[in-house]
């Protein structure tokens, strides 16, 4: 619900296949990290993906929380260092 009000055209949505593809319909730019089932593939996209969007200076990040155990918490501690002041959950 929150997606569908974004009108920021710099925005990007990154997160696992399944969420991504069901934000097809909306007008927002996705980056697939890889199968929720498969965290280790994910944080390794994760790293790439960040220096991607890095170098395209977009400023807009949107994701989704990942399981705070094992490489999930690892994940969840990554993205909460690469962003600015205010992560909404």
């Amino acid at each position: 619900k929150y997606l569908k009000k974004v009108t920021d055209q710099d925005a990007v949505f990154m997160g696992s296949n399944e969420v991504c593809g069901h934000l097809q319909s909306l007008p927002i730019n996705t980056f697939s990290l890889g199968p929720q089932s498969t965290l280790e593939i994910i944080a390794r996209a994760l790293y790439r993906t960040l220096r991607t969007l890095d170098d395209l200076k977009i400023k807009t990040i949107y994701t989704h929380p990942f399981s705070n155990r094992g490489i999930g918490a690892a994940l969840m501690n990554r993205l909460e260092k690469a962003s600015s002041q205010t992560i909404k959950l």
